[in-house]
This record gives C-alpha cells, structure tokens and sequence, in this order.
C-alpha cells in the first residue's frame, strides 16, 4: 500500500510539472501490477496509454515496455495472433536500438506464442535467440528458464525422453526455485512437466533420462543446443 501511494504520488507530481517522461516511466509499474493480478483490460489499458505517451516523446526503449505488457496480456487471454503482433514489434524496435532486455524477453514470448500456435521450428528458433542474449549477458537464471522452454518444445517434437533430460538439469539446478512473472515457480512448472511425460514413458526409461539430465553440465547443453541451429531471421 505504501509504494502504490507513492507511486500514485508521484504520477500526480509528474502530471502536475507536465513531466511526460517521467509519468509514462512511472506507468510501467501499475501496468505491470495490473498484469500480474490477473486484470488484463486494466493492463491493456494502462499499457496503451503508455504507449501513446512514449509514443509522443519519442522514446524507442520505452516504448518496448508497455508493447511487453501488452504482449503478456494477450498471451495470458490466449490470444496469440495479437501476442505475437506486440512482441514482433518490441522485438524489432529493441533489436534496433540494441536494448538486450527487450530483445531477449520478446524473443523468449516469441517462442512460447509459436509453441502455443503449432509453430515448433520458429518456437526452436527464437528460443535459441533469447538463451544466445542470456548467455552473452551472463543471463543464468534465465538460460535455465529456456532449458524448460526447451523440454517444452522437445515434449511437442515428440521426444519425451530429451524433454525429460533436459527437466533433469532444470531440477537439479539451485535456480530452479527462482519465480517468474506470471508463471509461478520454475520447479514447479518443470515438475508439472515431468507429471505428463511420466503419463507417456515407462518409469525405468524416466528414472535413467532424469540421471542423465543431472549429470549434463548447463554449459555443454547451451553449446550444443547451438551446435545444430542457425538463428531465427524475422
């Protein structure tokens, strides 16, 4: 309550002194508030006023902000078709003004509206432009993250056993508890992940990909995941 009073305090003094700048920053954080309380019109609605203001001043990274929200709010809808319209054009702007956030996080909600459309090639291929942001940057927490994305994918590709190998790495690694934006906790997900993939393989053949998985090293995974891939050109 206290930093929603604040907040709220500081856009009347922004709007007050006619600082759009800082207003349309200050904007972000109740769209993002919005967004994760499961309120998707006060988000979408927050976020395109938002848009609007950076619009108006001129700020290409900011802009990038509310284009994310609004991607979330679509993607959390169900709505991929406009999902994937919003963080194409975050990631477009991003990757014009180099701003490496917004570049690796549309690229990863790039991947997950493909995954959710059918599309597993693009799917593979903006993973590996997100986890290639996340490795240069030094990005670990969400270079595990992706490994999930990528038993995700590997599940659809109809091959349970990677998937489970790769969820075996996930697990075993202490950033697995860390929590994502709207997505709860990352071992939970991977073991709701592993609950389905139990439903498909036999339990010795889960047993020895699990193993398997906990002893892969992250660094040899990443490399090798990019061994084999050429990077999405969109």
């Amino acid at each position: 309550k206290e930093d929603s009073y604040a907040t709220n305090r500081m856009v009347q003094i922004a709007s007050e002194i006619g600082d759009k700048w800082l207003l349309a920053l200050l904007m972000f954080g109740p769209g993002m508030g919005a967004l994760m309380n499961g309120d998707y019109d006060e988000a979408e609605d927050i976020a395109r006023k938002n848009l609007a203001l950076y619009e108006e001043i001129g700020d290409q990274i900011g802009l990038t902000m509310p284009l994310i929200i609004l991607g979330h709010a679509c993607l959390g809808q169900g709505e991929y078709i406009q999902a994937r319209d919003y963080y194409l054009r975050c990631l477009n702007i991003s990757e014009k003004v180099g701003f490496y956030f917004s570049t690796q996080t549309a690229s990863k909600y790039m991947s997950k509206v493909a995954l959710g459309m059918g599309n597993l090639q693009e799917a593979e291929q903006y993973l590996l432009k997100s986890l290639a942001i996340s490795k240069e940057i030094g990005f670990i927490r969400d270079i595990v993250n992706l490994l999930y994305e990528f038993a995700r994918l590997r599940a659809a590709q109809d091959d349970p056993e990677l998937a489970v190998e790769f969820l075996g790495l996930v697990l075993q690694h202490p950033l697995s508890d860390h929590v994502r934006w709207m997505e709860g906790k990352l071992s939970d997900s991977a073991n709701e992940l592993l609950a389905e993939l139990e439903n498909v393989l036999s339990p010795e053949v889960v047993t020895a990909a699990l193993q398997r998985g906990r002893n892969l090293q992250l660094d040899d995974v990443v490399a090798e995941l990019f061994g084999s891939q050429t990077p999405l050109e969109h």
